[in-house]
């Protein structure tokens, strides 16, 4: 044996050759220590050779295997083999605000057409999901969700039970809606408006209750407010129980009285839809199990509802399976349906098969006259599917301020305004990465898409998307087995969606829906799926970084945040954040030397297995001071007071100042009072954000001048300038610690413990001999500035 399996690089190879010459014919070797020996020349020709079939051996070995797979088209192979359906890149949903600029009269409405293509502010192409009509008289397409009289509450009286409707309250200057009932009493939590009422819905006021008496209706326009929250308060045991409003209330006594909720919203699905049509081949050799490819990628993957494909195998097993609805395959205009897997199918099943290749484009496989129906001669091939997802549809507030027309009875076109001023997109995410591929399909092919362990549960319900309610990003089952007989066991599955900027949150309620009647189909009997909320803790960060004179600090900060949310995004429900995690994150960006996380300044737990740690950059919403404010203020007036919230965190920041962290106590109008006072005084249109993040990096520019007197035999003043600017260079970049004081003391001993330097003086130019407060003075320069050897510049 000539080498050892894990020794196969070009030495060991070269090694184990001689020694096998040597041992095995030491009367044939001669000079096989001399290079130019032919002998040699062919044994290191041998071991190159051997070296480089090793690695390639290695290579493709690793390939067989899911967990060690590098190439995506190899795991592709595996996915399918086992069953699996890699996810592509889902498509984000957004409810949008569609205002007619003309009001129809009856008996005239107005068409919203359905695949009307809009773009975000962003670029990126949506489309209406649906058609929608707006009815004559209105502006909207409006459907009413709750009004007074839907909600009614037990209430105890006199010791017996009284059935009240609910009427809402608002105080004066307050934009938090609350239940009551008639006499002004708040309704227990478990009394709440549901999960039919969202942001951007409609809330109106229809009737003032005074003294007992509902009155006239107040202005309809001053009295119409929209929906940016629903939420509870602190001490609330149920969900939904509060609403929050774009506006507080404006009358000169609290609001008690009948309401309505409305939708006036439309939904826009984020992609593009293409519509190709194709001819199938002649010959009948050409048409058994012919494969067409489409034109545009990367194809959205839409998961549908559970169906029980035709073939049957499935139809013995009552087997179920998802398949894309984003895509839809006709062949001379009849639809066929899609399949798992051809091979299961039965000969005459009208079926196809869609697989993916290594860059999302797709191919649709038609059967072979054995496994699913041979396609017609020169069939007519239709092929609809939709183009675009990932995260970037995740959009904030504002991104339209578009135009479209709506259409009346007659084909009449009229303009119509489109908005989204309350809501943000949700739900789109990016095609599985290797790692998620390599570790889903694992777990898959022990669930064997079933759900029996909690394990089962968490693979099943991660990555399950909707094409119009969004996308699960992660979820963590909880198995309460019951002791008593013929009950049920609970299995709870808290679940999360990603937010307009990449946070975790709730999912919504449609998506919760969905996905429980997806996991219904999988569970075993005994078992009742329960789908929550999952809980989110923010994690405050306060970091400080400092990096090399030249960077873009603006390009830093985003690679800052880009690692941080790295970190975070690895984290699982129950994970601790270390803080040495974030150190290895952060210090390996490149020009970044010094960094420090002052909060938190310990590891992080979460409160319980099921609790999700997340960081507070992602939450924030820019706001701007509308007033100047004067340090120790406890108030402050900002120009977007939607954006906060009772009891959550407040940040100021001004350059050139300290930053100011506090919580916010209440909100009345636009002004914030706030727990503590400002740490500075801040100008009308300073940053004013929702959050705990700060980060920031600094670079203080100092120069500084070095004369020297130097040993000439010391290798000449090239040799001396390098080796100077070498230690202050590290000094500056890699010891020197925020705040601390540069002296010219301290540079001239640094100088002066250069090899060949006699004599030195270090100059700064600056009367002030220390740096300024960091915190004060964020992103400004710290640099070594030009050097100067024995005067002239070097």
């Amino acid at each position: 044996m000539m080498a050892t399996p894990a020794g196969r690089d070009f030495d060991t190879e070269l090694k184990g050759l001689i020694d096998y010459l040597r041992l095995n014919h030491p009367d044939k070797v001669n000079s096989l220590d001399f290079e130019g020996d032919l002998g040699r020349i062919l044994l290191r020709l041998h071991a190159h050779n051997s070296a480089g079939l090793g690695y390639l051996i290695d290579a493709k070995s690793l390939e067989a295997f899911p967990q060690l797979a590098q190439l995506r088209e190899s795991l592709i192979h595996h996915a399918n083999s086992r069953g699996y359906r890699i996810r592509g890149a889902t498509s984000a949903t957004i409810q949008a605000l569609c205002r007619s600029s003309v009001v129809p009269v009856s008996p005239t409405y107005f068409h919203i057409r359905g695949g009307t293509r809009i773009r975000s502010s962003n670029g990126i192409p949506w489309e209406i999901s649906q058609d929608y009509y707006i009815q004559p008289g209105q502006s909207f397409p409006i459907s009413t969700l709750l009004s007074y009289g839907d909600i009614v509450a037990n209430v105890i009286r006199d010791n017996s039970s009284v059935s009240v409707e609910a009427v809402v309250h608002l105080a004066i200057g307050s934009n938090v809606v609350t239940l009551c009932d008639e006499l002004g009493n708040r309704l227990p939590s478990s009394v709440n408006f549901g999960s039919l009422v969202g942001p951007g819905h409609i809330r109106k006021l229809t009737s003032k209750l005074v003294g007992g008496i509902f009155g006239a209706a107040p202005d309809i326009t001053r009295d119409e407010y929209a929906i940016v929250g629903v939420e509870k308060l602190t001490g609330d045991q149920f969900e939904h129980s509060v609403l929050y409003l774009d506006r507080p209330w404006s009358g000169d006594i609290p609001y008690y009285g009948k309401w309505v909720i409305e939708d006036r919203s439309i939904t826009l699905r984020q992609g593009q839809t293409y519509q190709e049509s194709f001819t199938g081949p002649t010959d009948s050799i050409d048409r058994q199990g012919y494969s067409q490819q489409v034109s545009f990628y990367p194809v959205i993957w839409d998961g549908v509802e559970p169906y029980v494909p035709s073939g049957p195998l499935y139809s013995a097993l009552g087997d179920t399976y998802v398949g894309n609805s984003s895509v839809q395959v006709t062949v001379n205009g009849f639809q066929w349906q899609e399949s798992p897997a051809l091979s299961l199918e039965a000969s005459t099943s009208q079926v196809y098969e869609i697989r993916f290749d290594e860059m999302d484009r797709m191919t649709v496989v038609f059967g072979d006259g054995r496994s699913g129906a041979i396609l017609p001669a020169d069939a007519i091939i239709g092929i609809k599917y939709r183009v675009g997802g990932g995260k970037d549809g995740n959009i904030p507030q504002g991104s339209f301020d578009t135009n479209i027309m709506v259409y009346g009875p007659d084909g009449a076109s009229h303009g119509a305004y489109l908005s989204n001023p309350y809501t943000t997109g949700s739900g789109g995410r990016d095609r599985e990465t290797l790692d998620e591929v390599r570790r889903n399909i694992v777990a898959f092919t022990r669930s064997n898409d079933r759900a029996v362990t909690p394990e089962d549960w968490d693979v099943l319900a991660n990555g399950f998307s909707d094409p119009e309610s969004g996308r699960v990003s992660l979820a963590r089952a909880v198995l309460r087995t019951n002791l008593v007989p013929r009950e049920q066991n609970l299995v709870y599955v808290h679940t999360w969606a990603r937010g307009p900027t990449g946070q975790m949150e709730a999912p919504s309620q449609s998506l919760k829906q969905k996905l429980h009647r997806y996991l219904t189909s999988r569970k075993m009997f005994g078992d009742e799926v329960i789908i929550v909320n999952g809980q989110t803790e923010t994690v405050p960060l306060h970091i400080q970084y400092r990096y090399e004179a030249g960077l873009d600090p603006l390009s830093l900060e985003e690679d800052v945040r880009s690692a941080v949310d790295r970190v975070f995004g690895k984290l699982r429900p129950g994970d601790s954040l270390r803080l040495s995690d974030l150190y290895e994150e952060i210090g390996a960006i490149s020009g970044i030397g010094f960094c420090n996380v002052i909060s938190p300044s310990d590891h992080v737990s979460p409160s319980s297995d099921f609790a999700l740690l997340s960081n507070s950059i992602q939450v924030a919403v820019p706001a701007k001071l509308s007033a100047r404010v004067s340090i120790r203020d406890t108030s402050v007036v900002v120009d977007n007071p939607s954006a906060f919230t009772a009891s959550g965190a407040v940040s100021i920041f001004e350059h050139g100042r300290l930053s100011t962290s506090s919580t916010v106590l209440s909100i009345a109008g636009s002004t914030l009072t706030l727990a503590t006072p400002v740490s500075d005084s801040y100008s009308a249109g300073s940053f004013c954000i929702p959050s705990d993040w700060f980060v920031y990096g600094w670079c203080l520019e100092r120069r500084v001048q070095v004369y020297v007197r130097y040993d000439a035999s010391a290798g000449g003043v090239d040799a001396i300038s390098r080796a100077i600017r070498e230690r202050l260079h590290t000094f500056f970049s890699k010891q020197l610690l925020p705040q601390q004081a540069i002296t010219r003391t301290g540079l001239k001993d640094l100088v002066d413990g250069v090899s060949g330097v006699s004599l030195s003086s270090v100059n700064i130019n600056s009367s002030d001999s220390t740096v300024e407060t960091v915190s004060a003075i964020p992103k400004e320069r710290l640099v070594l500035g030009r050097l100067y050897i024995n005067g002239v510049s070097a």
